[in-house]
């Protein structure tokens, strides 16, 4: 889809939101603008539901990848191991 659509929209419920009364929860990853990972390989992947499903159906570990904080080492400013499901 269109990238830069899908930003102007998540902004736009972003803000209306925050407008609303109550609390607001941000979740990981919606702070950063981050979009799901589409392109994992098979081997990577760890969602139950994509294996009951043998890869017919969606998947949710494209929304479980590690948030990469720095572009540099293997765990990106985590630590010296490597991560659960591979980084965007």
């Amino acid at each position: 889809g269109d990238r830069e659509l899908g930003l102007r929209r998540a902004r736009a419920a972003s803000l209306l939101m925050f407008a609303l009364p109550g609390s607001a929860y941000v979740y990981q990853g919606e702070e950063l603008g981050l979009p799901d990972v589409t392109d994992l390989p098979d081997e990577a992947r760890q969602d139950p539901s994509f294996f009951r499903a043998e890869g017919q159906d969606g998947f949710r570990d494209g929304c479980r990848v590690p948030i990469p904080w720095t572009r540099e080492g293997t765990s990106y400013g985590f630590g010296g191991g490597g991560s659960w499901l591979p980084q965007p």
